[in-house]
């Protein structure tokens, strides 16, 4: 009986041998494989493309490839293909297929094929050969972990309406729990800085907008595409401050939405976004019982400060008042209280000082009789500028205000100083005890900050190219600002200690 157990024994050990031998045999032959696309050493393409012409730069690179059978955004400048990525799996997802039979394509086998995680924090650009019968181009593929806009018009956008196309990818769409790529028609305009795009998705006729979920924020016709400012190298106080805002107003009505993404235009690629729903009366359920104005108090062309911006569906210039553009946003009864006392705490706490005379938006809403703020563009926030800092915003309130939104102001008490430090001070110490506490504004810096990290996007931007900490000395200026900020606000409404 137990020579019979030997046997078996020995039987067992044959054959995992033999296994491994395969298994081994199966990877020295086979290298491995990214998106379905097989790796092979340089060499060996060298010996496959013998004999084929070599193109530096092919013309039309951008259209040999799909993922997902999804055109793939790409980047003329540097012969780069991006391909999003759910950075919360552990190895490389979806599929990279030849836009052609006659296509064959390889990607050259290195140590990151194998590293997921590392090859999106160091935005590693992987070479992809493709080849066809007579000739072959290398060109990169490089993964974020971030979602990808592509835009495109046949003419360079500008401020006014264009036809176009969108193409959103979302790196794990939470409806299909997968990558996803929501694409159509759309009409593109941008601002005159070409820092803030508006898309509007139409259906395929052209005749009617159409509304899209886009980064799982809800289905609207009309979003907006903020470019992160320049000034800002931890590219994070925009988002910031939009969170900032939607923690601290009671209203969910009012929250702004918004998401990172990167985008190319035309073939072009223009960096790191932030994605939102436009602010108007489809976002927050008006319909015809209210209207949404822009407004924008800049100087306009006559060296004199504008009183009201554009409605958003007029089509005006900023800084110019169409007629009958607001109309009626003035015969509200009174402002939303809660809404001034939230908007003013957002103010200091960030010090969004355009947003104290520009960028933000004036709602009516006629079946309440009252009128609300929110936020527009959220570009310099939380000490860009520290060397502009005015402690206590919101005694500026007759600069941000029009004289008719001072006058409905005034039916609250609103231009009672007191009577709104009082209300802001309450509102303050609510809030400072856990939604607004230093460990919560702290928390939400460390979730952004490793978010565009871990995705490869601090990397693919050069944060650290004057120094080896660059990037996190940067962000050491921004806790600091924090730290003093609330310093600052709670000996003012008095909650130290």
């Amino acid at each position: 009986m137990s020579r019979l157990v030997d046997k078996k024994i020995v039987w067992c050990v044959i054959l995992m041998t033999l296994l491994c031998a395969f298994t081994l045999v199966f990877h020295i032959m086979d290298r491995g494989r990214v998106c379905n696309v097989k790796l092979e050493s340089e060499e060996r393409l060298l010996q496959i493309c013998a004999g084929k012409d070599y193109i530096a730069h092919a013309d039309n690179a951008k259209d040999l490839l799909l993922f997902e059978n999804q055109a793939i955004p790409y980047d003329e400048a540097s012969n780069s293909f991006y391909i999003c990525q759910d950075m919360r799996q552990k190895e490389y997802r979806g599929t990279i297929t030849a836009a052609s039979e006659n296509i064959a394509i390889w990607m050259l086998e290195d140590d990151y094929a194998y590293e997921f995680a590392e090859a999106l924090r160091q935005s590693h650009s992987f070479s992809v050969w493709i080849a066809t019968q007579d000739s072959y181009t290398i060109c990169k593929i490089v993964f974020t972990g971030l979602p990808v806009v592509v835009l495109d018009t046949q003419e360079k956008a500008g401020m006014q309406y264009i036809q176009g196309a969108i193409h959103v990818w979302n790196p794990m769409d939470e409806e299909i729990g997968t990558i996803s790529c929501k694409k159509g028609d759309a009409e593109i305009k941008c601002s005159q800085s070409m820092e803030t795009y508006t898309v509007k998705f139409m259906n395929k006729e052209g005749n009617e907008h159409r509304k899209l979920s886009v980064l799982d924020m809800g289905k609207y016709d009309a979003w907006k595409l903020y470019e992160v400012s320049k000034q800002d190298m931890t590219y994070i106080r925009s988002m910031l401050a939009y969170l900032v805002w939607n923690r601290i107003n009671v209203g969910e009505r009012l929250d702004r939405p918004c998401r990172y993404a990167e985008v190319i235009i035309n073939g072009e690629y223009s960096g790191l976004y932030l994605l939102a729903p436009r602010i108007d009366e489809n976002y927050l359920d008006l319909e015809e019982n209210g209207k949404v104005v822009s407004i924008d108090m800049r100087r306009d062309g006559t060296g004199e400060s504008a009183t009201v911006g554009v409605t958003e569906n007029t089509g005006a210039k900023r800084g110019v008042a169409p007629e009958n553009s607001v109309g009626n946003i003035y015969e509200a009864e009174a402002f939303r209280f809660d809404n001034l006392v939230e908007y003013f705490l957002f103010l200091e706490m960030t010090y969004a000082f355009e947003n104290v005379a520009n960028d933000f938006y004036v709602a009516w809403d006629e079946e309440q009789g009252q009128t609300f703020l929110l936020p527009g563009k959220i570009e310099y926030s939380f000490g860009i500028f520290p060397n502009r800092l005015q402690y206590m915003t919101w005694r500026a309130q007759e600069r941000m205000l029009t004289p008719e939104l001072v006058d409905l102001a005034a039916k609250e008490g609103v231009t009672e100083d007191g009577d709104l430090e009082q209300r802001m001070g309450e509102r303050y110490r609510e809030l400072r005890k856990e939604t607004i506490s230093d460990d919560a504004l702290f928390k939400l810096v460390d979730e952004l900050q490793a978010y565009l990290c871990e995705s490869g996007y601090i990397a693919r931007s050069g944060a650290n190219k004057d120094g080896e900490n660059h990037y996190e000395e940067k962000i050491g200026e921004l806790i600091r600002y924090l730290t003093e900020r609330m310093e600052v606000l709670d000996k003012y409404y008095g909650t130290e200690g």
